[in-house]
């Protein structure tokens, strides 16, 4: 997974270069097992570990921002909205508090999600 995420960011860099644009990957926060599970099933959100190479490492490769989508239910399921905002108080919250200690991106000494740095 790590050569892919280098390889692609590669080439938008390169793409970024020539055409001035920045470079923004796009990542989901759950699991893209669709192949496995068919749908509706609940998506399981990904692991830390997955978060770190879906938002950390793009700025270690050179990109410029991170763009992060999905969609949520308004229900208990997996999808709803109180899972997800569990998720982007722990998980999340700490991966980007990580991100803004290591790359300094929100220009402060107090992460904007939160957590010191």
């Amino acid at each position: 997974a790590t050569m892919y995420v280098n390889s692609t960011l590669e080439e938008a860099r390169r793409l970024s270069v020539k055409h001035n644009k920045p470079v923004v990957p796009i990542s989901w926060m759950m699991t893209n097992n669709y192949w496995q599970i068919a749908s509706p099933a609940d998506r399981e959100y990904i692991t830390r570990q997955e978060l770190d190479l879906q938002i950390a490492m793009p700025f270690r490769y050179g990109a410029q921002a991170v763009l992060l989508w999905g969609a949520l239910r308004e229900d208990d399921s997996g999808h709803g909205i109180d899972r997800a905002v569990d998720y982007h108080m722990t998980e999340l919250a700490d991966a980007m508090a990580e991100v803004c200690s290591e790359f300094d991106c929100c220009g402060t000494t107090e992460c904007v999600f939160g957590a010191p740095t």
